[in-house]
C-alpha cells in the first residue's frame, strides 16, 4: 500500500518518456494488494494509449494468484522470466521499431 503510488509515478513517467516498452520485474514483490494491482492497470492503460506495452515478469507464487484471481493475468502478460519478457515485447512490436529500454 505505501509503495504502490511510487510504483504508478515510476511507471507512468517511464511511458511519460516515450518508452516503447516496459517489463516489470515482480520477484522482489512478495504481497500486492488492490493499490498495487491498480498502479499496474494506470500504467499499463496509459501505455496503451501512447501505443507502448507492458507486461510482468518473475512474479512469486502469491502475486501471480493474485493476478489470476482478479483476472489481470488476462491484461497484463505474465513471463517467467524478464529474458522472456523482453523477447515478447519485442515481437510485440513493429519489426522496426525499438528494442525494449526499460526493465522496472
Amino acid at each position: 500500500m505505501a509503495s504502490a503510488p511510487t510504483l504508478r509515478d515510476h511507471l507512468l513517467g517511464h511511458v511519460g518518456l516515450g518508452e516503447p516498452c516496459l517489463v516489470v520485474d515482480l520477484s522482489e514483490v512478495d504481497f500486492m494488494d488492490s493499490t498495487g494491482l491498480y498502479a499496474l492497470v494506470v500504467a499499463y492503460r496509459q501505455a496503451r494509449e501512447v501505443g507502448s506495452s507492458l507486461c510482468v515478469a518473475r512474479a512469486q507464487p502469491a502475486v501471480r494468484r493474485v493476478l489470476e484471481i482478479t483476472k489481470l493475468d488476462v491484461l497484463l502478460e505474465h513471463h517467467d522470466d524478464v529474458a522472456d519478457a523482453v523477447a515478447w515485447v519485442s515481437a510485440s512490436r513493429d519489426p522496426g521499431s525499438a528494442e525494449p529500454s526499460q526493465t522496472v
